[in-house]
């Protein structure tokens, strides 16, 4: 038997998946167009950009430490499945 025989046949992509990207990537473009328009024509547009960008620092900041928190506390696969110890 060859890869070839007991390979799934391919199926072309549906119409529908393409239309759905095509409205997330509207969806996208129209938010950073209202922002950009917010920040240009707004009386406190660089301190607007200013707190989105501290915000973001500091969500990106928690959000390492919160990984970073669980993966030191969390035993590696190999200690998982050790046995205890037995008590002398």
């Amino acid at each position: 038997m060859t890869d070839e025989t007991t390979a799934k046949p391919h199926r072309p992509p549906h119409w529908r998946r393409d239309m759905v990207e095509l409205a997330a990537l509207f969806t996208a473009v129209t938010a950073a167009d209202t922002m950009a328009d917010t920040v240009v024509h707004g009386p406190d547009g660089p301190v607007l950009l200013a707190s989105s960008a501290a915000a973001l620092l500091a969500t990106t900041a928690f959000h390492t430490w919160w990984a970073r928190r669980g993966r030191s506390r969390t035993p590696s696969p190999a200690q998982a499945g050790a046995a205890p110890a037995a008590p002398r």
